[in-house]
């Protein structure tokens, strides 16, 4: 009986000093000071472009919207992969910086 007990007394001890991590539980509120993940980024260029040219980002960016998506693997056309190089955030279609994305899949 007593090695009985003193097995439950040390199980319970090792039990308290096993250390715990804490996990972050995120709420409703959390999520609202996140806010929206992908950005349209607005071209401060804009004004000194010629009117067909923003013609052309107007019925482009009804087209397609930013959703996150970086690679050229993951486009459809090289209109879509132009629109993502010049408005969407941290685009990987560029390799030479040479302003042409996805020249090997789309832009050739």
């Amino acid at each position: 009986m007593k090695k009985l007990i003193l097995f439950v007394l040390i199980g319970a001890g090792v039990w308290n000093m096993y250390p715990r991590q804490e996990v972050q539980v995120l709420t409703n509120a959390d999520l609202e000071l996140v806010g929206t993940p992908y950005l349209t980024v607005i071209n401060s260029s804009a004004a000194a472009k010629s009117p067909a040219t923003l013609g052309y980002q107007k019925a482009a960016s009804a087209k397609y919207s930013c959703d996150g998506r970086q690679y050229c693997s993951q486009m459809n056309s090289c209109s879509e992969a132009k629109f993502f190089l010049q408005n969407c955030p941290n685009p990987k279609m560029d390799g030479d910086s040479d302003g042409v994305p996805c020249e090997r899949q789309w832009c050739k």
